[in-house]
């Protein structure tokens, strides 16, 4: 009998914790980024370059974590791909601050700007 209540009374307390720090908490999934950049050592800004498709995967990425999603400054997100059950914001930036957009649980979205996403606790 003292098992049950110590365990009822220790149940609340431990959701509480869990819902107070999202951060604790990752989004199960791969979010998938396809992007076109120059090829490395083929340009500079301004200059024709060879182009080239990458493809950046993020496992199980953490609640609230600002991801950086392209490693260019003169890159393209040609497609990206939340195949996470969280809902991810994307940015214009790669700090997390300029709010371009939302993208759903399992859904896809091409040729945008972003630079970063946020995913939700």
């Amino acid at each position: 009998m003292r098992i049950r209540t110590a365990v009822g009374a220790v149940a609340p307390v431990l959701l509480l914790l869990t819902a107070l720090c999202p951060d604790a908490r990752a989004a199960t999934g791969t979010l998938t980024v396809d992007y076109e950049r120059c090829r490395e050592g083929t340009g500079t800004a301004g200059i024709v370059c060879l182009r080239e498709t990458v493809q950046q995967r993020t496992d199980n990425p953490q609640a609230g974590t600002c991801v950086e999603l392209l490693t260019g400054r003169h890159a393209t997100v040609r497609r990206m791909v939340n195949g996470t059950n969280s809902r991810a914001a994307f940015y214009a930036d790669t700090h997390c601050s300029r709010l371009l957009g939302g993208l759903a649980p399992r859904a896809a979205i091409r040729n945008i700007a972003a630079r970063s996403v946020r995913f939700a606790g």
